[in-house]
């Protein structure tokens, strides 16, 4: 007897399918748009330089427009129709690219009738396959179920965060009637989660049985980790922490010294970048408000040491003469210039020289107040967890959840900044940043 469910769609593979899929579709139809204009592909299929940063421009536009996330539900465009979207986006940038650079490649000018045909054909078959795709992976995400076995109050914890990220996947109690586990029925399930603190040596034996007869046992922190990206700081316990695997950034030498490395090349190299955009900036903060440019605060660093944050100035200058106290969403403190540099995340550009200085990363924990921090730190168990590694610029809490400005979202977002501690990698880093480009172009940050 085991699980006929197998196993539930995966994110990653949906998107690296969706993306697969594009590249293939592009390279089908920059050909066929080149023979139709041209009449020739010399050595077969035609794939040179200029089709690769065509594929870059394409495939960047699609992830911007969360092409690649057939789970996302959106209140004004669907999964597939954002490729329409994101069409005219990619027309855009390359006919301004194609200008600036005048690109030719062997057999003759890359034409406008070549791009046009390339982008039409393109976007039509990007959206015919994400038509099927979406609706397969969305109708297989609603058919997950799992047992829950374990104390109700946190049944219902898992079945709100499930709900938070979209996922339709239905968790169900697992009746206790005191009979052995594996004369339960679990071909209908795709697994078990389980979570007892104190279970009895039977129902252990029943839990192996279990995973020996194929049946996937998850221990609840281990789900969470696995599918929701994060740590569930209300079912923690002291020997999961401090036994179980990862955690490696915190005392691995070797990997702390390649992310200091990578932070001060980035940081130095954007510092030169951004400069024109850093001037712009603080004229416009002087032609608003009357204060100064830069606002310095005490934020708690590694180790929880204190160190000087450097931002742009967002608020007006009386903004805290009532004390400290968290940002609200729509704060009426907020300039109207600092509205945008907080949306665009422009308000962080001079955080670039707590880099250099080695006082922050580029990924990490968002680095707090000591007066919210000592607050936090009472209410909120393991939150000096965070401590462990330097604060960053952009870290996961801050792309895998909205700007909040409670101890509820403290919560939430020690939550998946205890994950990333944990799970620390360089691919980890690199999808952080992409995702945070994200937020940048939506304006979508606080």
């Amino acid at each position: 007897m085991s699980s006929q469910a197998g196993n539930p769609p995966g994110r990653l593979l949906a998107g690296t399918i969706l993306l697969l899929l594009d590249a293939l579709v592009f390279i089908f139809s920059f050909n066929l748009a080149y023979f139709l204009r041209i009449q020739a592909v010399e050595d077969g299929w035609l794939f040179n330089f200029t089709a690769v940063w065509l594929l870059l421009i394409i495939l960047g536009i699609y992830y911007l427009a969360n092409g690649y996330n057939p789970f996302l539900r959106t209140k004004l465009l669907a999964g597939p129709e954002r490729i329409f979207v994101a069409a005219g986006f990619q027309g855009l940038i390359i006919a301004f690219v194609v200008f600036l650079t005048e690109i030719r490649y062997t057999g003759g000018e890359l034409g406008r009738g070549v791009l046009l045909l390339m982008l039409l054909f393109c976007t039509t078959g990007n959206y015919l396959h994400r038509l099927f795709l979406f609706r397969f992976f969305r109708q297989r995400d609603e058919s997950v179920l799992y047992a829950f076995y374990g104390q109700p109050e946190l049944l219902k914890h898992l079945q709100e965060d499930l709900k938070k990220q979209g996922m339709q996947w239905r968790v169900e109690m697992l009746p206790d009637r005191g009979e052995n586990l594996t004369n339960q029925d679990w071909n209908a399930y795709h697994g078990c989660i389980v979570s007892g603190r104190t279970m009895t040596a039977e129902r252990i034996h029943d839990l192996l049985q279990l995973r020996l007869q194929g049946v996937r046992v998850f221990d609840l922190p281990d789900f969470y980790e696995e599918y929701l990206r994060k740590l569930p700081i209300h079912t923690l316990q002291e020997d999961w922490i401090a036994l179980g695997q990862g955690f490696s950034l915190i005392h691995n030498l070797a990997e702390l010294r390649i992310k200091y490395f990578t932070d001060f090349l980035l940081a130095s190299m954007l510092l030169i970048v951004s400069g024109p955009i850093l001037l712009v900036f603080a004229i416009l903060i002087r032609l608003e408000s009357r204060g100064p440019v830069i606002y310095r605060q005490v934020r708690n660093g590694l180790r929880g040491m204190p160190f000087t944050v450097y931002k742009f100035r967002s608020m007006r200058v009386d903004a805290e003469s009532g004390g400290a106290r968290w940002a609200e969403k729509n704060d009426p403190r907020v300039t109207r210039i600092g509205r945008f540099m907080r949306a665009t995340r422009i308000d962080e550009l001079p955080q670039l020289w707590n880099v250099l200085r080695g006082e922050m990363s580029f990924i990490g924990p968002r680095p707090e107040r000591p007066e919210f921090n000592s607050l936090l730190e009472k209410e909120i168990p393991y939150y000096r967890l965070r401590h462990l590694v330097r604060p960053g610029l952009t870290g996961w809490a801050q792309v895998m959840y909205p700007y909040g400005a409670s101890v509820a979202d403290a919560v939430e977002k020690l939550q998946y900044d205890l994950y990333y501690i944990k799970n620390y990698s360089l691919l980890l880093d690199v999808y952080i940043l992409l995702r945070s480009l994200r937020v940048v172009i939506y304006a979508a940050g606080r």
